[in-house]
């Protein structure tokens, strides 16, 4: 895991976990008020890494995924910016879809874009993303995503995520 993202967790108070798929790393908080449990599984990159999350913005029991880049993507001024990211699973074409960026990071939040989503990377081997900063340059990050079915599948079960029938 990209050291400045662990520091950050580790001041967050969360448990991280390295997983029996060495791409991956887990982790999970308890609310203090609530109870409620917030879970993440991020897999690194080349300049990048991809998680799962379930926590804000969408509450305890709603998923969604986080890019995270070592370049500054930008955002709104305190309010993401909705900009396209595309994303290649293995020898696929590549798809583009609407992400809002913020700082260093995008995040994808359509509950019914993200179970697709969810789908197509617990197939997937290796995925492909590319992401355009505030000022046009353009961002690849490659991940290995293999184990990302296990993975994903702990973050489902903690947060009480449902997957749509």
């Amino acid at each position: 895991m990209n050291r400045g993202i662990a520091v950050a967790a580790v001041i967050a108070g969360c448990i991280i976990t390295a997983s029996a798929n060495a791409k991956w790393e887990y982790g999970e908080t308890k609310d203090a008020m609530s109870d409620g449990r917030y879970a993440r599984t991020f897999a690194d990159g080349d300049t990048g890494a991809l998680g799962v999350k379930c926590d804000a913005p969408g509450g305890a029991n709603s998923l969604y995924i986080h890019y995270l880049s070592q370049d500054y993507l930008g955002g709104g001024g305190g309010r993401p910016a909705r900009r396209d990211l595309m994303v290649r699973f293995d020898e696929d074409a590549p798809q583009t879809g609407s992400w809002s960026y913020d700082g260093r990071g995008a995040i994808l939040t359509n509950d019914k874009a993200v179970w697709a989503f969810v789908e197509r990377l617990e197939r997937a081997k290796q995925i492909a993303v590319r992401a355009t900063t505030y000022d046009y340059k353009q961002v690849t990050t490659v991940i290995d995503v293999t184990g990302a079915k296990d993975e994903i599948a702990k973050v489902i079960e903690a947060c009480g995520a449902m997957r749509p029938a």
